[in-house]
Formats: C-alpha cells, structure tokens, sequence
C-alpha cells in the first residue's frame, strides 16, 4: 500500500483546483476558512507539541512546534458543517500544497468509525513552489493512536459519511513506521485549497 502521494505535479503557481473537481476549502478565495480548523495534537496524551491554522493572504498555513518526545505529533482538522460531508462518487482528495521538507499527512475521519482516523502521507515540495498532490481513498491506512487497525471499515465504502478533514505532521507514518524526516522544532505547511475529484 503506497504511503507517499499518487501524484505530485509541482509548480511555481498555480491556481485552484480544476473545474471538474468539487472544493471543500478554497481558501484563495476565502482564507479565513481557516478558522473552521482546531488543533487535535499530542497534547492529550501527554505530549508538548502545538499547532494552528491561520489565514494569510491567499491561503492557509498548517504550523507550530513538534516535540518528539512524547505523542510527537501536531495535527488540525476541521468538521463537517451539518454532520457529515457525502463525498460518494470520488476517487479522493486534491491538495495545493508547499511545505517545508518532512512529509505531511492528510487525515479523515467518518462516521462508521469515528475513533479512527484514515491517514495518508503525502510531499508537500518545498516553501517556493506550490504542489497538486492526488491521493486516492483506497491508498489512506485506518489507525488508531499510530497504531493500523486493519478490521477497520474501508473509507472508499464509507464516503457519504465523512465526518472531518485535516493534516498532521507525526514521527510516525501512516503505516505506523518511524518518519526519520520528521525533526523537533517549527514547521509549515501552506494550503490553498483542498477538493476531491470524480
């Protein structure tokens, strides 16, 4: 199972995502969706990382401090407006992203199984240019507190229930292994938007 973005097309611009595509978030458009974004980090198992969502002018930034020791995890989500986003009918989610080097992860979580959160890695590129990266819905990985749970509902058969939306950055993969490119200290992640794709 493929750990790292089915494709990652990277750009020195680019604009939102295409037409045939459907947006969760532009934040071009609107950055202060931003604020529909609240951290989850590792904080409630003990850990001392912290993290946020703020707009800036044409897009989002993902950012704060990770701290290895401990949960060694910062993550932000955002829920579903009136319960639930129906996403049936997509292959998975398009991203427009530049980070800062370590790899990212998007993560879902659904109905179904509201403890587990489907996560996929993804390379974000670098701060000086903006990426498109597709994941499909069968590449993301159920896990529970870094841990696979492999009798997990399949997400692809669950999308008319998803529940919430976010990203992490986590010493662990998403296939619970250590992310050696994950560092203690700052880190960015910008976002323009976030859609899925038919």
């Amino acid at each position: 199972m493929p750990s790292l973005a089915l494709v990652a097309a990277c750009m020195a611009h680019t604009t939102a995502a295409a037409s045939h595509s459907r947006s969760l978030f532009d934040f071009t458009a609107n950055p202060a969706l931003a604020k529909n974004f609240f951290p989850q980090d590792d904080r409630v198992m003990g850990g001392r990382s912290v993290s946020a969502m703020t707009s800036q002018l044409d897009h989002a930034r993902f950012t704060g401090e990770l701290v290895l020791p401990g949960g060694g995890f910062a993550s932000i989500r955002a829920n579903a407006q009136e319960g639930a986003w129906d996403l049936s009918g997509s292959q998975g989610a398009e991203l427009v992203v530049r980070g800062d080097g370590p790899p990212y992860k998007l993560v879902v979580r659904i109905t179904a199984a509201p403890r587990v959160s489907y996560q996929q890695d993804f390379e974000p590129g670098d701060k000086t240019e903006w990426c498109t990266v597709k994941l499909l819905w069968c590449d993301f990985v159920p896990t529970y507190l870094g841990r696979v749970v492999p009798d997990a509902p399949k997400l692809g058969s669950e999308l008319s229930q998803v529940t919430s939306v976010g990203f992490m950055l986590s010493k662990l993969t998403d296939i619970g292994q250590a992310n050696s490119r994950a560092k203690d200290g700052p880190f960015r992640l910008d976002v323009q938007s976030v859609s899925i794709f038919p």
